[in-house]
């Protein structure tokens, strides 16, 4: 019902940057950097790391300009809230933060339903397209979420399973850019296409040889972007 095949742009070569480089933080983290978004007025970008912190970079400053503590693992994603007043972090510690921006205090601390009683890394927190409270949750688990910021689950998606297999786990959620579709992709190295609306698996298919590390959605068209440790980036539509 959902074709996906490889796309391939039909653009002539456009120059996408000078390779000026504009600032460098050497520095931005004492580990490794796991994730980073620019603010709505590209005057900032927000980065999180394997040290278990999330930071805020000025581009006119070029220093640091705020800190945010409180992981006690790799914060493996940080992203701005719609409306920018927040910020929203999930970590291997099993756990999602949201914090309030101006003044770096945690506001919510809390878990997916999977991760009550265990600590399962979350590793990927997207923004719903079209609801500003609610967020896309995907932990290493069979199940991935819509949530709200407040931490009530509104809606999951469950990863089909064999017995023969030992469950898998999702390693990235995502929604499209109308939200109708959640596509949630395995370490079985499968994308799986969900209708947000009744949680029904549409579709599946397998995006690469390799393991898969992570998955985007195109802001406006209906093309979807994987990554893989086999060294290629793949565009489907």
């Amino acid at each position: 019902p959902i074709p996906c095949v490889p796309w391939q742009s039909q653009t002539s070569g456009q120059q996408l940057f000078t390779g000026d480089k504009k600032c460098h933080f050497e520095f931005a983290h004492s580990e490794a950097v796991t994730s980073v978004a620019f603010n709505r007025d590209g005057s900032q970008v927000l980065s999180a790391s394997l040290d278990k912190t999330i930071r805020i970079h000025g581009l006119r400053s070029k220093r640091m300009l705020k800190e945010f503590r409180g992981h006690e693992s790799y914060v493996n994603q940080a992203i701005y809230s719609h409306d920018q007043t927040k910020i929203i972090s999930c970590s291997s510690d099993g756990t999602i933060k949201v914090w309030n921006l101006k003044s770096t205090d945690l506001i919510k601390t809390f878990k997916p339903h999977e991760n009550k009683n265990q600590e399962i890394a979350v590793r990927s927190v997207s923004l719903h397209p079209t609801q500003s409270e609610q967020i896309i949750v995907c932990n290493a688990s069979t199940t991935c979420y819509i949530a709200t910021l407040a931490g009530k689950e509104v809606k999951a998606f469950e990863k089909p399973t064999k017995k023969e297999d030992d469950g898998g786990h999702f390693v990235s959620a995502i929604t499209s850019a109308k939200g109708n579709f959640l596509y949630g992709l395995g370490n079985d190295k499968i994308m799986y296409v969900y209708e947000t609306e009744n949680q029904k698996l549409v579709h599946a298919m397998k995006l690469h040889a390799e393991d898969v590390l992570g998955v985007c959605h195109h802001p406006n068209r209906d093309i979807i972007c994987s990554w893989s440790v086999d060294h290629s980036l793949k565009i489907w539509r």
